[in-house]
């Protein structure tokens, strides 16, 4: 039971309000060195065998009914305060307990990673009523980001694993929309996230390589414009082979991305940012090819106005008049000859 007891001792210590007997019966079935790190056969068949666990250490209260017709809840909590200041003191250090030593720094890592991998776990869209299954779906979604930002220096593992929740094509992704504000569920409510949360606008990772990249991908023009506002680096590149895995290959740009796509507006916003209209990358070699290609002549304009090269080399083909002139694309091919 030490490892049950520890990951319960970390989360009263820590946690960003006061946790129900439930939502910790969910967390001592977090590992955060196991992939994936929540086992659902490790969860307490019943959360009041957290007192045997951790006996004199914590107590359990229970709330006034909220009017619903549902009973109180029940809150878990240290038995007293100064069971936080010794499990965080120098003089645990030293005692039979030392094993139980806590470093704020290092739990709120651990908080993060388990709240994240949590939430990674839903491998689908779940509707509302599943997710009120887990328990502690909804702390994890509304408290992850509060505790990243108390590790300070966020590691690169824990940059990895939020940018795979925030890639916009991943199920878990619309979970965590979906338990972060039920009331919008909506992408946009991702641009107001942004501004409220110290997110690194420029980690690498997930299915789309950087959170520019999926929302050019998806045309969100919202999060485009809070992504580039915040820093994003508007030339980053995509993680080899994760771009548009079923058809493309190779990292790309974002504006290569939403040129491929024919989003307009968010190839505008991204050429007035500074995007380098004739970087190379993707399995069409830039963007003028993919947007050819496509047959999205307004994108096409777009890029040429900025400076694309007609004449560039592509991958796939030798340039962007024979990739126009091999799908069709007759509007495309008048517009590069003009």
């Amino acid at each position: 039971y030490s490892e049950y007891a520890m990951r319960i001792l970390q989360w009263l210590t820590f946690s960003a309000r006061p946790l129900s007997v439930e939502e910790m019966a969910e967390v001592v079935a977090i590992d955060v060195a196991c992939d994936p790190a929540f086992d659902r056969d490790e969860v307490l068949e019943d959360p009041l065998e957290v007192l045997n666990i951790c006996s004199s250490l914590v107590t359990i209260t229970t709330n006034k009914p909220d009017g619903s017709g549902r009973p109180g809840q029940r809150i878990i909590a240290l038995a007293h305060y100064s069971v936080q200041e010794y499990l965080v003191s120098d003089r645990i250090k030293q005692g039979q307990a030392k094993q139980f030593s806590m470093q704020e720094v290092e739990c709120h890592n651990a908080l993060t990673k388990g709240s994240l991998m949590y939430l990674l776990q839903f491998q689908q869209p779940l509707s509302n009523k599943v997710l009120k299954a887990f328990a502690l779906a909804r702390y994890a979604a509304q408290f992850w980001s509060s505790h990243l930002r108390n590790t300070r220096d966020n590691t690169e593992e824990l940059s990895r694993i939020a940018v795979d929740l925030l890639s916009i094509g991943h199920p878990a992704y619309h979970n965590w929309i979906q338990l972060r504000d039920p009331a919008q569920r909506r992408v946009s409510t991702v641009a107001r996230i942004l501004l409220e949360e110290d997110a690194d606008v420029n980690a690498q990772g997930g299915h789309y390589g950087n959170a520019l990249q999926a929302a050019s991908v998806g045309d969100h023009e919202q999060v485009v414009e809070v992504l580039l506002g915040k820093g994003a680096n508007v030339n980053a590149q995509g993680n080899e082979n994760h771009i548009f895995e079923f058809r493309e290959s190779g990292s790309c740009s974002a504006l290569y991305a939403a040129s491929a796509e024919g989003h307009k507006q968010v190839v505008r916003m991204l050429l007035d940012k500074g995007a380098d209209a004739n970087a190379q990358g993707g399995r069409h070699g830039n963007a003028l090819q993919a947007a050819s290609t496509g047959g999205h002549k307004q994108v096409v304009e777009m890029l040429l106005d900025k400076g694309a090269n007609v004449n560039a080399q592509g991958v796939q083909y030798s340039n962007a008049l024979q990739a126009a002139s091999y799908d069709g694309q007759e509007q495309v091919i008048k517009t590069l000859l003009d």
